[in-house]
C-alpha cells in the first residue's frame, strides 16, 4: 500500500504540469485521467525502482508544483471559458486574438513551472535513474507525437465532411 501510495505521488508530479493543462483544454474527462495518471505513477516508480527517500522526496516536489500550478490552471480555464463566450458572442478578430495571447502565456507560465518541477525531481535521480528516466520521458512523447498527429488527422477528415 505504501509503495502504491508513493507510485501514485510521483505519478502526480509527474504529469501535474500537463495534467492541469490537459484539464484545462477540457480534452479528457477527470476521472479517467486519474486512473490514467496512477497507473503511470505505478509503473514509473517500479521502472526507475525509487528508494523510499527519493520517493518521499518526489512527493514534496510534487506538492510544490501542485501549490504552484493549481492557480495558474484555475486562471486558464476561466481565461478559456471567456474565449469560448466570446465566440459565441461573435467578438471582434483584435478580441479574439487578444485573448487567445492570454491563454498563451498562461499555458508558457504553466510549462515553465512545469519544466522546473521535472529539474527538481531529475536531482534526487542517480545517474542510471536519470538515463532511464530521458529513455521513458522520450518514449512518451514520441507516443504523444503519434496520438497528436492522428487527432490532426481525425479533425481534418472532419473538416472536409463538413465542407462538402
Amino acid at each position: 500500500m505504501k509503495k502504491s501510495l508513493i507510485a501514485l505521488a510521483l505519478a502526480s508530479f509527474m504529469i501535474a504540469g500537463l495534467q492541469g493543462i490537459t484539464l484545462a483544454e477540457g480534452t479528457m474527462p477527470i476521472k479517467h485521467h486519474k486512473i490514467q495518471a496512477h497507473e503511470q505513477g505505478v509503473n514509473l516508480g517500479k521502472k526507475l525502482n525509487l528508494t523510499e527517500e527519493q520517493s518521499a522526496k518526489a512527493k514534496g516536489i510534487r506538492e510544490n508544483s501542485r501549490s504552484k500550478i493549481k492557480p495558474l490552471i484555475e486562471e486558464l480555464r476561466a481565461e478559456k471559458e471567456k474565449y469560448r463566450e466570446m465566440v459565441k458572442n461573435k467578438a471582434s478578430k483584435e478580441a479574439l486574438q487578444t485573448q487567445r495571447e492570454k491563454i498563451l502565456e498562461l499555458r508558457k507560465k504553466a510549462q515553465v513551472i512545469h519544466k522546473e518541477n521535472m529539474a527538481n525531481f531529475e536531482q534526487i535521480l542517480t545517474p542510471e535513474q536519470k538515463t532511464q528516466f530521458s529513455e521513458l520521458k522520450k518514449a512518451k512523447m514520441e507516443k504523444m507525437k503519434q496520438k497528436r498527429e492522428q487527432h490532426k488527422k481525425h479533425m481534418q477528415e472532419k473538416l472536409n465532411q463538413n465542407s462538402n
